[in-house]
């Protein structure tokens, strides 16, 4: 589709093409990145049909956003713009339970502190907690930020002891889900 000579255009050139609506270095870019965005997608979410959806959307977005472009790494601009679609559709629910499994299968960092700065893992955490129901998010607050034993949070809310292991529990699926997604949506993650 291109010429050698195009081939060995680098990125930072072909962006400030297309930034003046060159079409030419947009597909130069298409094929270039197209691949490596699908593995991307696909390795997050185990669907061929879906990733090629999102990769597309990207680069639409890509072309009507493409006056606004500040970032000159444009494979870290569309590696990041794959993840943040990725995760919004896992977001607004769009996600089937298919994905949820092949996403609960991918194992969780050890390291989750050292990618994220500890402010921000705690608000991400503070507003995961606000999403769980109330009873659940009561009962883990009270567990690991009053630090109370489980005996205590079920005597404090008239619970049985195993209604409370079963709300932790739950509590905490749900928020290793959350953990999984930001870990693979960090800067960095697969590029």
């Amino acid at each position: 589709m291109y010429t050698h000579r195009e081939e060995n255009t680098s990125d930072k050139a072909l962006v400030d093409r297309l930034k003046s609506g060159d079409e030419h270095a947009y597909y130069v870019l298409f094929d270039r990145y197209w691949e490596q965005l699908y593995v991307l997608a696909k390795s997050l979410l185990n669907d061929s049909e879906l990733s090629k959806d999102i990769v597309q959307d990207v680069w639409l977005s890509l072309w009507e956003r493409r006056k606004e472009i500040l970032n000159t790494n444009i494979r870290a601009y569309l590696i990041q713009a794959v993840k943040f679609k990725v995760y919004k559709e896992w977001r607004d629910g769009k996600l089937t339970d298919e994905h949820e499994a092949y996403l609960e299968s991918i194992p969780a960092s050890d390291s989750i502190e050292e990618m994220l700065h500890k402010e921000e893992l705690q608000q991400h955490i503070q507003a995961w907690v606000e999403e769980l129901p109330d009873k659940c998010g009561e009962v883990f607050r009270l567990s690991r930020f009053e630090h109370l034993s489980n005996q205590e949070i079920a005597e404090r809310l008239n619970l049985s002891q195993r209604t409370v292991e079963t709300h932790i529990s739950n509590a905490l699926k749900f928020l290793r889900k959350k953990m999984k997604i930001l870990i693979l949506l960090l800067p960095g993650f697969l590029s």
